[in-house]
């Protein structure tokens, strides 16, 4: 599966303070403790595997489908 991610959690190491999932289309989106809206361009899609292997507590939030 694909999620929307910060590309400073992938690439600056910054840690995962929001997580978001859309009840529209299913989607989870992945986002730094800044309060910015995220563009496009400061964004990338990678695999849930990636986030997981990051954030291993990424998985407690499953249960919230």
């Amino acid at each position: 599966m694909a999620v929307v991610v910060n590309k400073e959690i992938i690439y600056a190491g910054e840690w995962i303070a929001y997580v978001s999932h859309d009840n529209d289309d299913g989607a989870w989106q992945f986002h730094t403790n800044q309060p910015e809206v995220v563009f496009e361009k400061n964004a990338i899609l990678v695999s849930l595997k990636n986030i997981v292997d990051l954030d291993p507590t990424i998985t407690l939030l499953a249960d919230l489908l």
